[in-house]
């Protein structure tokens, strides 16, 4: 079945620049990821995860950050999410939301056993904190690239752990795979992840009327165009 719709994939794609589509945004977004290379490489090599595929997946969030940073302000939003864990919004230049991060610090604290010590201590919390307290601290982590590169990480650790498939896979279909699932969801199955795979709702979200680009297939071309 997967080799089926990675054919089909390859079919529907369309053949964008989106060098020229997104213009400065997009150059915006290749000299963020350029500027933060050494970090970016540092936060993989601890997780033993590869930077260029790692950069490849959050890549199209950094267009969109692009495109944004001006026009959002957060102050309210993060007041509101402190004080009552609503609502969910989109952070700093991968665009995390904090509920995503919670996802991941449970995940990590009840399933990845297997990462060294220090990783796991860094996605815990002290003892006898308040709730506000906690949501506090994560938002200030989620404003930090260093820290988001975290999370991301170990996004990407648990998508290996869950789907051992993808060790296997071809480096297309892998960060296409990985990628739809940190845009869509990491916690739905594989079939509902390939079935997102060719849905297009980049950067505007499904409900809007503008036009609508694939996000797997940003990951995969910026990787393209990297490894060139």
């Amino acid at each position: 079945m997967r080799i089926i719709l990675y054919i089909v994939l390859l079919f529907v794609s369309q053949d964008i620049n989106y060098k020229e589509l997104f213009c400065d945004d997009y150059t915006k977004a290749l000299e963020f990821i350029e500027e933060n290379k050494e970090l970016i490489a540092t936060v993989c090599n601890s997780f033993e995860n590869d930077p260029l595929i790692i950069s490849s997946i959050v890549f199209p969030e950094a267009i969109r950050y692009s495109m944004i940073r001006d026009y959002f302000e957060t102050a309210s939003l993060e007041l509101a999410y402190v004080s009552t864990g609503a609502p969910d919004f989109s952070i700093g230049s991968f665009q995390i939301k904090p509920s995503f991060a919670e996802k991941i610090e449970y995940y990590v604290k009840n399933n990845m056993h297997y990462l060294e010590p220090e990783l796991l201590h860094w996605f815990s919390y002290e003892k006898d904190l308040k709730e506000f307290q906690i949501r506090k601290i994560r938002l200030d982590r989620l404003k930090s690239t260093e820290a988001q590169l975290y999370y991301i990480n170990a996004f990407y650790r648990i998508l290996l752990h869950r789907f051992s498939f993808l060790t296997s896979c071809e480096k297309e279909y892998r960060i296409k795979f990985t990628s739809t699932a940190y845009n869509h969801n990491f916690e739905a199955d594989s079939s509902e992840i390939e079935v997102y795979m060719s849905k297009s709702f980049f950067p505007w979200g499904a409900n809007n009327e503008k036009q609508k680009f694939n996000y797997a297939d940003i990951a995969w071309d910026y990787y393209a165009r990297i490894v060139e």
